[in-house]
């Protein structure tokens, strides 16, 4: 199956489940499925970037705070809340902030007319971004061919050596070996596992490309993914820009929004003064009726049209003038990183494209910025191909094995084994935590910094020393007929009560020994238990697996769930899963789980089984 097939057959399968759920379940379902937010109210309306038009939304003064389902980006409708199933009418956003305090959308269109009513927004599925990936399939696969395309596609070899260099930052010698393979080389896949300091490395390699004079276009799958890549660039790098909208960005980059230093500019005198027009302008609408208010809105109109004129001119100058531009795969397909590329007429605006964690992207998502710069002369992908892959819906065999395959993947298998290169050195887990990953997923290759190696969590200074905190790795083993799993058919998904308390029984063991909230994780692999979890455990950050990747705690909570006497495990069977999983934590790491259904499964989960049993502390949970 190709690539464009596969992309609308997982769009097919998006639009079907997501129509049927809310042409089936009742609003006050869909809000417990996490497709809905119920009982909202309109605080108000503005302008933003592109003359869009913002919608803040907040809950019903009855409600006070609320805990948003939506993430920036969501493309959502918005409409008068139903009593049953979804009714037609409302409008189509996106979500470009969320608080506990409100949430707001945005809309290119001109004409809506808010409803004096209690609001609800339901997610729809976002057509534009399956667009956006059609559209780069095909210029990628019908581009005019360039040196960098061709190396892509497979179909020419790239230059590969060192490149001597003087390091900028600290670097380990696995890393600074990434860093001159980098420099050196048309194409460079930078493998880094958990901990080792992927980031640090690609910061470094960003630095030396500027300092030579040449300039950078970093893209990531997520905004926390290249956020995370500013926050460490902006004290080292003049002329770099973060493109989106400044409500989803970190507010620690927010100085470098593309959005703020428009606005700050002198060239945007013209377009504030314009914008502060455009909301007066609303202002008036909100009071008028009839032919004065028709008259108000033809003059709004008039208004956006001037400011898309005059902002795209901005903008396009301040990228012309960026040093370094990062933006989410997504986004580098935007108008404004497009019409900059165009206007210099086929002369690379960028010399350099990285992409971070390209491991989590679909493989046409990472040909956004490859169309855009399609003459840049090279291309750094970084990321972990044995952590979870992009999302993807169908359960069809076939768009499966289409969809999973990452740019990482191809690039290694396209150029060979030398584009790769292994970065070793972790500074999260302590040797016990590290010790089977790195020997069922990487070859037993990794190694603990002596920083981290021997770290206990009792060594935290408000930390006691007990049975509690001494373990570095443990197991509660759930087996038996004591905590079965249940099925939770109103989410497809499946908890299990038992197991949660004990997960609660055990935290408050950690926080009566002086362990903080926030050194907490809990994970589980199924949304029904992060549900039960989330209800027991208030105060400490409670995710799935999935969500989790990314990040780190000291101690990290871990619930299987599975407990069946048929051993089904479902998708904690996949490798990757449960390699996010048993990586997160820094000092301690607690699983609960059934030992005899996890373990009845060959490979991963039977090895892993074994190796606690031979080398973590185990307890009972029914002794």
């Amino acid at each position: 199956m190709d690539l464009r097939e596969a992309i609308e057959k997982e769009q097919q399968t998006d639009t079907l489940e997501t129509a049927k759920l809310l042409k089936s379940l009742p609003p006050k379902v869909l809000a417990r499925r996490g497709l809905a937010m119920l009982n909202l109210s309109l605080n108000g309306v503005s302008t933003g970037l592109g003359g869009r038009t913002l919608f803040e939304l907040g809950p019903d003064k009855a409600i006070g705070l609320f805990d948003p389902v939506v993430k920036v980006g969501d493309i959502v409708q918005v409409a008068k809340q139903p009593k049953q199933t979804v009714e037609p009418g409302g409008f189509e956003a996106v979500v470009v902030k969320v608080s506990k305090e409100s949430i707001v959308v945005a809309s290119d269109d001109d004409s809506i007319e808010f409803p004096d009513a209690r609001l609800w927004i339901v997610k729809l599925v976002n057509e534009v971004t399956y667009k956006r990936i059609k559209w780069a399939i095909d210029r990628f696969e019908n581009h005019t061919t360039t040196r960098l395309l061709d190396i892509v596609k497979g179909s020419a070899a790239p230059h590969i050596e060192q490149a001597d260099f003087t390091p900028l930052g600290s670097l380990n010698d696995p890393q600074r070996v990434a860093v001159k393979h980098a420099l050196g080389s048309e194409v460079a896949v930078i493998h880094g596992p958990p901990g080792t300091g992927k980031t640090a490395t690609i910061v470094e390699i960003v630095r030396q490309l500027v300092a030579k004079g040449e300039r950078v276009l970093i893209c990531g799958p997520s905004n926390i993914s290249v956020d995370n890549i500013v926050e460490r660039l902006s004290p080292h790098v003049r002329g770099l820009l973060r493109l989106g909208h400044p409500a989803r960005l970190l507010d620690s980059v927010m100085m470098h929004s593309l959005d703020l230093v428009a606005k700050q500019s002198n060239e945007g005198q013209v377009v504030r003064e314009l914008q502060t027009e455009i909301n007066q302008v609303l202002g008036k609408v909100k009071k008028a009726r009839g032919s004065e208010r028709k008259a108000l809105w033809s003059d709004l109109k008039t208004l956006r049209k001037d400011y898309r004129v005059r902002e795209k001119t901005v903008v396009r100058d301040l990228i012309l003038k960026a040093s370094v531009v990062v933006a989410t795969l997504h986004s580098a397909g935007s108008k404004y990183l497009g019409d900059a590329v165009n206007f210099l007429g086929g002369i690379p605006l960028f010399h350099t494209i990285v992409i971070d964690e390209v491991s989590q992207a679909l493989l046409p998502q990472c040909y956004i910025p490859l169309v855009i710069e399609p003459n840049a002369k090279r291309l750094v992908v970084a990321g972990d191909n044995k952590q979870l892959p992009p999302t993807i819906k169908s359960t069809e065999s076939s768009v499966l094995k289409t969809l999973e395959r990452t740019l990482f993947d191809q690039l290694v298998d396209s150029c060979g084994p030398a584009v790769k290169h292994l970065i070793t050195i972790q500074y999260r887990m302590a040797q016990e935590i590290m010790e089977f990953p790195s020997k069922a997923m990487y070859n037993g290759k990794l190694i603990a910094d002596k920083s981290v190696a021997s770290h206990r969590l009792y060594h935290l200074p408000h930390v006691e020393k007990n049975n509690t905190t001494e373990s570095v790795v443990l197991w509660v083993d759930t087996l038996g007929d004591m905590y079965p799993e249940q099925k939770e058919e109103e989410a497809f998904s499946t908890k299990n009560i038992g197991e949660a308390e004990l997960v609660a029984g055990f935290l408050s063991k950690l926080l009566d020994s002086g362990v903080n909230p926030d050194e907490i994780g809990v994970i589980s692999p199924y949304n029904a238990q992060v549900g039960e979890l989330r209800r027991l455990l208030p105060s400490v950050e409670v995710s799935t697996v999935d969500g989790f990747q990314g990040r780190e705690k000291e101690v990290i909570l871990i619930s299987l769930v599975r407990s069946n006497p048929d051993k089904e495990v479902g998708f904690v069977a996949d490798d990757r899963r449960m390699n996010v999983a048993i990586t997160r934590p820094r000092r301690q790491l607690v699983i609960f789980g059934d030992s005899e259904t996890i373990g009845a499964n060959d490979g991963f989960l039977k090895n892993w089984v074994e190796w606690c049993q031979d080398n973590a502390d185990i307890e009972y949970a029914d002794s």
